[in-house]
């Protein structure tokens, strides 16, 4: 699968060549299955939930980004089954960390909107 190394050879340029080879992971994935798992499946997972992480440490990642990446692992996952078992744990934080960010940008955002927020902060965090 030359075609994985050549992708991956450009995994640490700009953003939007991030975003590509990111995008790109589930179709390599679904060419050959059995390959991708055996020798790039590591490599695809690593390099995603490192762009998550690295991306929420410094607030650049775009909330759409972040989604294009979360539909990565959605359709890896599709494609690898159990072998993706091992990420599980990183891929729950990453989710979480997402969740929380999302609720700290919706309850900056309703605080400073009109008295309405308090009801509706009150049932945000009933739910938390």
């Amino acid at each position: 699968m030359e075609t994985c190394e050549t992708v991956f050879r450009y995994r640490d340029r700009d953003g939007l060549v991030r975003r590509t080879v990111i995008s790109l992971i589930p179709d390599l994935a679904a060419y050959n299955p059995t390959d991708f798992a055996n020798v790039y499946l590591h490599r695809s997972m690593i390099h995603i939930l490192n762009q998550l992480r690295k991306e929420k440490d410094r607030s650049l990642m775009k909330e759409k980004d972040r989604s294009n990446a979360f539909l990565a692992i959605g359709k890896v996952a599709l494609v690898a089954r159990a072998d993706m078992g091992v990420y599980l744990d990183d891929i729950l934080v990453c989710i979480k960390e997402g969740l929380r960010m999302k609720r700290y940008v919706l309850l900056s955002t309703l605080g400073s909107t009109s008295s309405k927020s308090g009801a509706i902060l009150t049932e945000i965090s009933l739910f938390s």
